[in-house]
Formats: structure tokens, C-alpha cells, sequence
């Protein structure tokens, strides 16, 4: 049974890497071999294609279970490729023996591969031509593979009001397990591309480091999925391979996201506190909007939460490098946020001088960021801040990194934020007159409390109508699940103005 492996898949962008995990001399029987068209928002716009072989090689059988998908979006006028590929090895037991990630996000190929040692997961990633960093993490019992997943799932049975849950390990987070529960809701009509079937649903729920996921899967008495769908916003249907991978009509999907809210905001950026009533059908979700720093919930109720947006402006600052309790992993280098990268060094000694006051050294990294980005690319993907140092295009997501890179390598600890700012132009057709809310990334620095700032803008600080739905340091390979919750609002969040 396909799980869909691409949950973030409004954050990432990469285009197709093939991986192969050959074993030439081991007779080799598939178990599974299927293809999947994939739609956004009604919309084609890829396809997936899962494998899984049961490898018999001296005596001894391995599970090998392949993915690779294929999207393309286009996105204020700019076609954005995005694909990833994967390979997960596991022994009889369904115990893991190795496992391969491939993905190009932008113009940069990272890859990741790894396999349990002595109890421990070890790892080694590989960002274009640079060096490879290992890392290990525990490794506890009972973490379920792909093809272990499926078995699990298969014994439970598919008897309406069955429940269950399972932990999982995902390839493209190996140092965090995947929490799923399920519940097994019978037997239901499925329309599968004009074809009507009667499928039994699943409907499932993935969390991890702060990811909270909605999926359903509607499989056949033999366990075939038909349909999938993620976040209530992406739908894949099974179909042989060369109509999954048909050619479509690469449509916009950006403003298909804008929210338009109850009313419009006079002067947005110079809006320094605002109160928001959020609603949407998903309480789970609501539950994990982002608290403190410049946001905090009021109220939350069935369907709705309240929130209060704040421009923070802190009377007194410490000098930097901050030196804060907990501060610490905001202030390391990562994968994304590869602040001891010598270009982003460079910039950040260029940008902040002898500025020695946190706050305005941040803002003087913000403004700097805002002023040389100059091509608002959106073909580039969620690219790391050392290649944004080298080559100064993008959109949002590489003005919030690299600023947040640029702002650690200065000393001052910093996250990156993903949620919706409003702004005049961003209207839809059934209400031009009010503007809208379009999906965003923005960044927080810690100078004696969290304060926003948004390099897309370049203002000094983040106005009060950025509301974040999701938060991340940005400091391990999981961390970027942390910012997946976004997704989940797309089609589906409304936004009604309180005022100050």
C-alpha cells in the first residue's frame, strides 16, 4: 500500500535523480510495481511510481522498496520541477539495513544515505560538491520500515472500526520516527478517474516534530490503493504508467492559495498588532499553530482559533554574539542554514560591520538581504543559504534563510517562519476589492526575546499581518517537517479581521 512520502510538497522543490540499489546476483521477485498520478487543488501535476522486490541473495531475504516522484508546478508565472527519489533496505524481520535520499532543491543536488550500526542510525549528507556530514542517532525497537509497515497494516485487517498505530521510519527524517495512527472506516464508492470503485478507507495521521498530517488511503480487499489523499489538498490515482506520467497543462497554482479575508487592511506594513479569527475543519491542526515570539493564541474553540500578531519592538538589546540558556541549536549550522559556510561568513562581517547591538545588526543582515537578492526567482526551490550567498536569487523562503544563516554566523540565533502575509495586490477574482493572504517565509532572531523580520520586505521588522503557521530551527534533516504543517491549510484556511 503506497503512503504518500511527500507531505511538504508546497515547501520542496527538486528536479528527477534516479537511484539504484542493485544486487546483481540476487534472484529477485516484485512484490508491488505501481504508478500514480498526482493532483494539486484539481490540478495535474506529477506522477509517483513505488516499487517494492523481495531480494533472496545466500539464503538470506531483503525487502528493497524504491520511490521516485515527479512534479511540476507553475508558480507566479515561473515552472517549478520538483522530484525525489528513495531506497529503503530491510531484512526479513523488518528491521532497517540501509536506506538512500536524493533530491535537488533548486540547483543543488542533496543526497543522504545511511544504515543501522550497533543500535545506532548513522548517516552521511551531501549538499552539491561539498563535503559529506556524518550524523548518528539512536535507533529504537519497533521503528517499522516501508514493507514492515504494510504487513503490520495487513494482519490488523480492513474491518470497519478497527484502530491501531504504528511508528515509521521516513528516509527523508532519519533521525525522527513518523507517528501514524489509523482507523479503518469501511467501505465507501471511490470515483478513480471516472471509474467508480467501492474501496475500503483508511484514514490516517501522521505527526512528527510538530508535522500533524491528515491522509486517507482507500485500498481494494487486497490491499491495492486506489486513491490517496494528503492534507485534503493532494490526490493520487493509481492508473498504468504511461498515463500517470501524461503530459498536462502545467497550471498556476499560487492563486489558487491566496486567502481572501472578511475585510481589508488599511496601510498592512506599517500594522504593528492585529487580531485574527482563523477557521478551518481540522481542530488537530489548529492546535499546532506556533505560540510566542510575535504570535500568541487568544482563544480556540471548535473550527477556530484567535490569534494576536504582534511587531515586537524590544527597549533594550544585548550586545552579540548572544550568549542566552537554550539558545544554543538557533545558533548552530545545519544542512539549510550552513551559517560556517565561508560566503555566508563573508556576508554576514559585510552586512552587520561593527554593529555591536543585536537587534540592529539583524536589521542591518535583513536589509542587506532585501537589497541584493535582486531576482525574485521562483523557479528556485528551498535552497540552502550558502548557494543563495553565491548566487542572490530567489523567493521568500531563500530571503528567510540565508537571512537566518547570515544572522547566526553574527552571533544571534535565529528560526525561520512559514505562514501567510496579506498585501493589496494579492486579490482573487470573487473578492478583488479586499486583497488577500499569500503563502510566505519570514525569519526570528532572539535578542533578549524573539522579534521577526522579513528580508522579502526589508522594513526593520515583520508587520502584524504575517501569521505564522509553522516553525523551525532548521537544525536537523527532520526539522523541515516542522514547516510541512503548512500544507495542510492550502484551499482549506479562512481568515477574518479583528482589527488592533
Amino acid at each position: 500500500m503506497k503512503m504518500l512520502r511527500k507531505p511538504g510538497v508546497a515547501l520542496l522543490a527538486s528536479v528527477v535523480i534516479a537511484v539504484s540499489c542493485c544486487a546483481c546476483m540476487a534472484e529477485e521477485k516484485v512484490l508491488d510495481d505501481s504508478w500514480f498520478a498526482m493532483y494539486m487543488m484539481n490540478a495535474k501535476i506529477g506522477w509517483s511510481h513505488d516499487r517494492t522486490v523481495q531480494r533472496d541473495e545466500g539464503g538470506k531475504k531483503t525487502y528493497v522498496t524504491s520511490s521516485v516522484s515527479e512534479i511540476k508546478m507553475n508558480r507566479m508565472g515561473t515552472v517549478i520541477e520538483i522530484s525525489e527519489s528513495s531506497v529503503v533496505v530491510e531484512d526479513e524481520n523488518g528491521a532497517l539495513v540501509s536506506f538512500e535520499q536524493s533530491e535537488r532543491q533548486s540547483a543543488m543536488e542533496k543526497k543522504t544515505a545511511g544504515r543501522l550500526e550497533g543500535g545506532k542510525i548513522v548517516w552521511t549528507t551531501t549538499v552539491g560538491k561539498g563535503e559529506a556530514k556524518q550524523e548518528s542517532a539512536d535507533w529504537t525497537e519497533g521503528i517499522l520500515c516501508p514493507y514492515a509497515a504494510l504487513r503490520f497494516r495487513k494482519s490488523k485487517g480492513l474491518e470497519a472500526g478497527v484502530k491501531y498505530s504504528t511508528r515509521e521510519f521516513l528516509s527523508k527524517a532519519p533521525d525522527a520516527a513518523a507517528e501514524v495512527a489509523i482507523t479503518v472506516k469501511g467501505r465507501e464508492d471511490v470515483d478513480v478517474m471516472g471509474e467508480k470503485k467501492n474501496l475500503v478507507r483508511l484514514e490516517m495521521r501522521m505527526k512528527m516534530k510538530g508535522m500533524n498530517i491528515p491522509m486517507v488511503t482507500w485500498v481494494s480487499s487486497e490491499w491495492t490503493a486506489w486513491k490517496i489523499n494528503s492534507m485534503g489538498v493532494i490526490d493520487m490515482f493509481r492508473l498504468p504508467k504511461e498515463l500517470a506520467q501524461a503530459k498536462g497543462e502545467v497550471k498556476e497554482v499560487f492563486v489558487q492559495t491566496i486567502v481572501s479575508p472578511d475585510r481589508k487592511i488599511e496601510n498592512p506594513r506599517a500594522a504593528r498588532r492585529l487580531k485574527f479569527r482563523l477557521e478551518m475543519d481540522d481542530d488537530e491542526i489548529l492546535a499546532t499553530l506556533p505560540q510566542g515570539g510575535c504570535q500568541k493564541t487568544l482563544e480556540k474553540g471548535p473550527g477556530f482559533a484567535v490569534l494576536e500578531t504582534i511587531a515586537a519592538e524590544p527597549a533594550a538589546c544585548p550586545k552579540r554574539p548572544v550568549k542566552a540558556e537554550g539558545m544554543e541549536a538557533f545558533l548552530k549550522a545545519s544542512t539549510y542554514l550552513d551559517k560556517d559556510d565561508a560566503k555566508v561568513k563573508e556576508l554576514a562581517e559585510k552586512a552587520a560591520g561593527s554593529e555591536e547591538d543585536s537587534l540592529a545588526a539583524a536589521r542591518k543582515i535583513e536589509k542587506w538581504v532585501c537589497d541584493n537578492i535582486k531576482k525574485k526567482n521562483f523557479g528556485v526551490g528551498f535552497a540552502t543559504a550558502s548557494e543563495v550567498a553565491r548566487n542572490l536569487e530567489g523567493d521568500c523562503s531563500e530571503h528567510a534563510v540565508l537571512l537566518a544563516a547570515m544572522c547566526r554566523a553574527a552571533g544571534i540565533p535565529s528560526r525561520v517562519l512559514a505562514g501567510v502575509v496579506y498585501a493589496d495586490f494579492l486579490a482573487t477574482r470573487e473578492r478583488p476589492d479586499v486583497g488577500g493572504f499569500g503563502f510566505h517565509m519570514w525569519a526570528e532572531v532572539w535578542v533578549g526575546e524573539w522579534v521577526a523580520l522579513d528580508a522579502t520586505i526589508g522594513a526593520g521588522y515583520a508587520d502584524a499581518t504575517h501569521i505564522a503557521l509553522a516553525r523551525s530551527g532548521l537544525e536537523s534533516e527532520s526539522s523541515m517537517f516542522e514547516l510541512v504543517p503548512i500544507g495542510t491549510y492550502l484551499g482549506r484556511l479562512k481568515i477574518k479581521v479583528l482589527g488592533e
